[in-house]
């Protein structure tokens, strides 16, 4: 990026068009490699995915918030967070040694109130949805990657020879499902599949069928037992689907509507926090025919009402101008001399922080946790659990500011599962 920058200045005044608008739209002119990085972030509050945008082959990491190991049912037990001491009694014996006058490090103090978590457990992938594409010949033009944040949308738009390509992809909070649209100007030949990570492989069963489109992904955690589904349905405008091993294929001259539903047994409720007659394949199914019985048209106007309610409930405006230059140009940019590009870099950022609060935290859903719903390991930076000594409250700081109040409820009532 560094060496970017440079010429960035010397065309931004180019870039940045007269007329002030609230900037809304990351973009970007490449496909996506880096999963923190450069993926486009969209969901419901439970499930989220990361958009790549790769041109053969596109990837969506899935994540759905409830897909935990560690906890009740792990080999070697789980103490619920109750440590053998209490931490009253240890808070006892530190505040007792400051009354004397003893002067304690703070290292010291944290290794006496710290303590070994014993089978917490970490937050789960739920896999990656591959979408192969072998329409396309010739050389990419017209590459477009980005994310809108007004309309809750990731869309991925490129030329490759003479036939154009537009995918759009959003995770619908009123249905529940993630829901995805692949145009073409000539026959698409797409193969799908579903990717489990290694990790919990070994109790994990994908199943395509022909019949009605669809590709099943079941098992439970080796961890704890948490069972898991996720279903995907193909619905093609035209052509056919047949199955292909553990994947769909789809050929055809029209539209392909795609539908990914995705559920566990987990239940907050005290003490083993599952609902053992919660059938999570059942679940996932009835999700994505619910959603399947509605148009694309339909879907996405639901979403996009949706999710304009809320984020459309704010405006900042620095008087910034609109921006005409990808959003890593313009980071790269920030702070060289150009103010109204960091204006709008500003704008930009306030907006995406209100617009990932909204997509990690909905009524129903578990509170946003350290990744908001997002992750792509088994084991993720302190299992991203849920920090309370700043990073929680970073994630809610716009609940308040930004009128977002409905996205904290997770927060402060019991979770019930996402209805529609």
């Amino acid at each position: 990026m560094k060496n970017k920058a440079v010429p960035i200045l010397g065309f931004l005044a180019f870039a940045l068009c007269a007329h002030a608008e609230n900037n809304s739209v990351l973009w970007y002119d490449k496909p996506a490699t880096d999963w923190e990085k450069e993926a486009l972030p969209i969901g419901n509050g439970r499930i989220g995915a990361m958009v790549f945008g790769g041109v053969d082959a596109e990837r969506l990491q899935v994540a759905e918030k409830s897909l935990w190991t560690g906890g009740p049912g792990t080999e070697g037990g789980y103490d619920y967070g109750l440590p053998t001491e209490s931490q009253a009694a240890l808070m006892g014996s530190v505040g007792k040694k400051l009354l004397e006058g003893a002067t304690l490090a703070p290292e010291d103090v944290a290794k006496q109130l710290g303590r070994k978590m014993h089978n917490y457990g970490d937050y789960q992938s739920f896999g990656d949805l591959i979408i192969e594409n072998a329409g396309g010949e010739g050389e990419v033009s017209d590459y477009r990657r980005e994310l809108d944040l007004e309309a809750g949308v990731a869309r991925v738009k490129f030329k490759q020879g003479m036939v154009g390509f537009r995918r759009e992809y959003f995770v619908s909070y009123p249905d529940q499902v993630l829901v995805g649209r692949w145009y073409s100007t000539a026959t698409q030949k797409l193969r799908l599949r579903f990717e489990v990570p290694d990790n919990r492989s070994a109790q994990t069963r994908l199943e395509a069928s022909t019949k009605g489109g669809r590709l099943s992904v079941s098992g439970a955690l080796k961890s704890n037992g948490l069972r898991y589904t996720a279903e995907l349905l193909v619905i093609p405008e035209c052509g056919t689907v047949t199955a292909d091993g553990e994947a769909l294929r789809v050929e055809g001259d029209c539209a392909v509507t795609f539908i990914l539903s995705a559920r566990t047994n987990y239940q907050m409720r005290y003490p083993e926090y599952r609902d053992a007659r919660a059938d999570p394949a059942a679940s996932a199914r009835a999700d994505g025919n619910e959603a399947a019985a509605h148009s694309y048209a339909l879907l996405a106007q639901r979403h996009g009402d949706d999710h304009r309610h809320l984020y459309a409930r704010v405006k900042l405006d620095l008087g910034a101008p609109a921006v005409t230059i990808p959003t890593d140009w313009l980071r790269a940019s920030y702070g060289k001399g150009v103010a109204a590009a960091d204006r709008a870099l500003e704008q930009l950022y306030f907006n995406f922080g209100r617009y990932l609060l909204i997509a990690a935290s909905r009524p129903g859903s578990l509170p946003a946790n350290l990744q908001g719903v997002w992750n792509d390991k088994a084991t993720p930076p302190w299992n991203a659990d849920y920090h309370v000594n700043i990073n929680l409250q970073m994630n809610y700081w716009p609940a308040e500011s930004a009128n977002l109040a409905e996205t904290a409820e997770p927060l402060f009532r019991p979770s019930t599962p996402c209805a529609k």
